[in-house]
């Protein structure tokens, strides 16, 4: 994802509009499918007290960490079965 929103970033300061960011999470049907459910990630992210501009720098960082912890707590669990 990150490639799509630095294409969409020509200044490089992390962050791209709303549109853009709408556009690129439904190319990768990472859209939430609930209007409330979006309009509160999109809350989170639009951290420059205006309604247009969204810090993906920061939405990468917490899906990423998301994906790494998913990953730890996995590898734990598959671990767990060792020796059985």
């Amino acid at each position: 994802m990150k490639p799509l929103f630095e294409d969409f970033d020509i200044t490089k300061i992390g962050y791209v509009t709303k549109n853009q960011f709408t556009r690129i999470l439904k190319q990768f049907d990472f859209i939430p499918k609930d209007d409330h459910a979006f309009n509160l990630l999109l809350k989170r992210y639009m951290d420059k007290g205006n309604l247009n501009e969204v810090n993906y720098y920061q939405f990468i960082r917490d899906v990423d960490k998301y994906n790494e912890d998913s990953k730890a707590i996995s590898k734990t669990y598959a671990d767990s079965f060792t020796g059985f």
